[in-house]
Parts: structure tokens; sequence; C-alpha cells
């Protein structure tokens, strides 16, 4: 298929060009490429809407309406994407194409752009790098049943596909403009992300350190009792948090899917030490599971897998995270440094935090060491980096799971942190000995 140029007819003197990454120039207008859609919710603004969509790893500025507002495309400001530009998935003419249709597209860079609609929805809208992978995500979207026109090169070989011109297929007049979602929203976003830095390295912060230093002056009068040998600790491989949670979030925003006639319930990235598990659950509403599949696995790559009663499934991927990790030689706080300075820390802020004190018996196989350890559990409705970094300095702590809830439009952080362990056996034997 040629790219996608000239495309009006011979009268007019519009033509079209590769315009970046994600874009495409059509005379002296640009149209924006590969957007989220979704369903337009009721009793929820556009704003909360793009809000929930975001997932807190997104902030999107930008929104336009397709079928008379039922759908939502959301872009990011900082992808090029500016107000005013075309939103590509509406250029195309529905008296032509039909109302269920699966296109790919060369941008004429290199670059390759899948669309599909699905009984007047926009069901994918994805700009691929290369033919293969465009080919590949187009044939995905195949295995979901009843296509009606199918638009695709004639060297793909795909059956019942026409090799059109791009020109006969659109209707410029009728496509949907990006909008500003909300500049104040964007501006007040960007505040308080700022402003709880600015809190933390002020006054919260001169509070932490003077905890800090009351504890280092303590620790130093009682002395080191961990023991000398090397054990296996449970902080050995563990990522610091920042790292952890910036890959999982990239992740987990794969499977941020909500093909018609599905509900996302939630996304959850659990941990392992240098490897994590992501996983996100589906309730029908109605929908198909060629539905789903279609759309999940033309994203990500994998197949979902259906519940019994056909009426929710699940989808899984693990992957290594090869970052630096926790070494074993770190030195864990007391348990009681460890509750002060967070919960001194938390309320300085004026901020939640969840913390539960576990303790473990001592380990024979160990010499004898109990790992205790707290339990952190921190629930917010904005990004999770900036509470990452509230924790991210304490010593020998250990992710344990991410996870966005979607009806309740929050995020979940738990991680474990360790105590400076405590050898009871030989301490034992010291005590007995100072007794002599």
């Amino acid at each position: 298929m040629p790219p996608l140029k000239n495309m009006f007819n011979k009268e007019s003197a519009t033509s079209m060009d590769a315009a970046g990454p994600n874009k495409i120039r059509i005379g002296r207008q640009q149209a924006a490429l590969g957007l989220l859609w979704q369903p337009a919710r009721s009793g929820m603004s556009v704003r909360d809407q793009a809000a929930l969509a975001g997932s807190g790893t997104r902030v999107f500025g930008l929104v336009a309406h397709a079928g008379d507002g039922r759908q939502l495309g959301f872009a990011t400001v900082d992808r090029g994407f500016a107000s005013g530009m075309l939103a590509g998935a509406t250029l195309f003419d529905g008296s032509v194409v039909g109302d269920t249709w699966v296109g790919a597209f060369s941008t004429g860079d290199g670059g390759w752009w899948i669309i599909a609609v699905r009984d007047g929805w926009i069901y994918e809208d994805l700009v691929c790098h290369d033919a293969e992978s465009a080919e590949k995500a187009f044939r995905k979207l195949l295995e979901a049943p009843d296509w009606g026109r199918l638009y695709a090169p004639a060297d793909w070989g795909v059956g019942g596909a026409d090799d059109v011109s791009f020109s006969e297929l659109i209707a410029l007049g009728a496509a949907a403009r990006l909008r500003p979602l909300n500049r104040a929203f964007r501006f007040a976003s960007a505040c308080c992300a700022a402003l709880l830095a600015l809190v933390l390295l002020g006054y919260g912060w001169r509070e932490v350190s003077r905890l800090q230093h009351e504890w280092a002056q303590r620790e130093a009068l009682i002395g080191d009792s961990t023991p000398a040998e090397v054990v296996p600790v449970p902080w050995m491989g563990a990522l610091p948090i920042g790292q952890a949670v910036r890959h999982c979030e990239r992740a987990m925003e794969r499977f941020a899917l909500e093909p018609p006639g599905w509900d996302l319930l939630r996304i959850e990235c659990a941990f392992s030490k240098s490897s994590a598990t992501v996983t996100a659950d589906w309730r029908r509403n109605r929908g198909r599971i060629s539905f789903l599949a279609a759309s999940v696995e033309s994203r990500t790559g994998i197949r979902p897998v259906l519940a019994r009663n056909g009426e929710s499934a699940f989808a899984s991927e693990t992957f290594e995270i090869l970052e630096t990790i926790i070494e074993p030689s770190t030195t864990p706080w007391t348990g009681e440094k460890l509750e002060t300075v967070l919960r001194e820390r938390f309320q300085t802020l004026g901020l939640d935090v969840g913390l539960a004190r576990k303790s473990e018996r001592p380990n024979a196989a160990a010499g004898g060491i109990a790992f205790n350890r707290h339990d952190i559990a921190i629930a917010t409705s904005t990004g999770l980096q900036d509470y990452a970094w509230l924790i991210s300095d304490i010593p020998a702590l250990v992710p344990k799971s991410i996870m966005f809830d979607m009806s309740a439009n929050a995020w979940m952080l738990k991680a474990k942190a360790y105590h400076r362990p405590v050898a009871f056996s030989r301490l034992a034997t010291a005590s007995a000995r100072n007794s002599e």
C-alpha cells in the first residue's frame, strides 16, 4: 500500500505527510494518532475520567469527542500533541467504511497506523514503528469475528482486504479535534506535586533529619548487635522502591484496556526479588471474549483467560527487572526507629500510612536470627512516585505489590521494611558471660 500521501482526489491541492511520531500532516493541518479511546461514563466528568484513564501514571491534557460524545479520546501534550489537531481515528467516512472495519495504513516514514472500529466504536488506534509489528497487530485483530470491511496492503495477503487509497476513505470535515481538557487542572496537579516536594524538603524533612540524628546517637551508644557472619537476609536481591514503582507503572499501563462490553476492575503488579508479575482483571458487561482477546493480545501479546462462568477474565505477564539491587550488607533500622521516623514523617505532611509490626520466630538455620519487620501500606488517588520517595531512604525495604483499583480510583502500595536482626542465641550467651 502506498504511504499516506495524496490522500484527496485530483481536484484537491491538499496532501498528507508524516509529521513525526504519532502524527500526520494533512495540508496545513495535523492529525494525532494513537489516542487512548474510552466510552464516556455517565455521572463522571471528563476531567475525572481523564484522571482515571491515566491511572496515576499519565496526565492527559487533551481530549477529543467521537460518536456524538459517547466516546472520548485522551492525549498527552508531552507527545507533541496540541489543541486544534485532528483526531486521526475520526477522519473516516462512515458511509464508505461502515461501522465495523479494520485498516492498516503506512504513515510514509516507515511507521504504520492500525485503526479498528466496531459497531461505531473506535476499537483500536495504534501506531507501530515497522511493518512486521503492524501486520502482527492487524492479524491479531482479525481473530475477533464479524468484521465488515478490511483494508490492508496487497502484499500482506489478507483475504477479503481492499488495498485502496486512503483518500477514498475519509471525510475531513466531520473529524473531531483535540481540545484542552482543563488547563487549571493540569497546573494544579503540577503544583500539588511540587508543593509536596517543597514541604518535604522544608519543615518536614528538617524534623525527619532531627529524628534520624537522635537515633544515630542512641545506636552508637547501644552498639551493633548484628551477627558478623553472613546469613541469608530477606532483603537480599530486592529492588529499591523507586525502581520498582517505575517499572511496574510502565508494565501496568499496557494492560489498562477497556474493550467494548468489558469493565477493567483492577491491575496489580506483585514483586518477587528482581522480577514482577502484572495481572489485570476484567468483568463482562455484555461483551464477547473475542473483543477482549483481540484488544489485550494486540497490546500485550498475551491471551486473557476466561473464567468458567464466562463473566470475568484475567491476563498476567511476568518480566525481569535488570536494575540495581539492595545489597545484603545493608544495615536495617531498628523497629522502634522505623515506626517513629515514618509516623513523624507522614504526620508532618498530613498524609496517612498503614504500619503493622510483624514478629518472626528465630530461624535456627540462620544462626537463631529473627527478621522482624513492619508491613507498610500506602493508599493514594494520585501518582505513586512522590509517595515512594517518602520511604525510599529506608534500608532493607522490600516492595511487595502495587495495585490500582478502578472502582475506588486509588493506588495501593505495599512493602516490607525489615528491622535490624537480633541474634537471640548470641545475645543470650553474651548476657550469661556478663553476669559471671
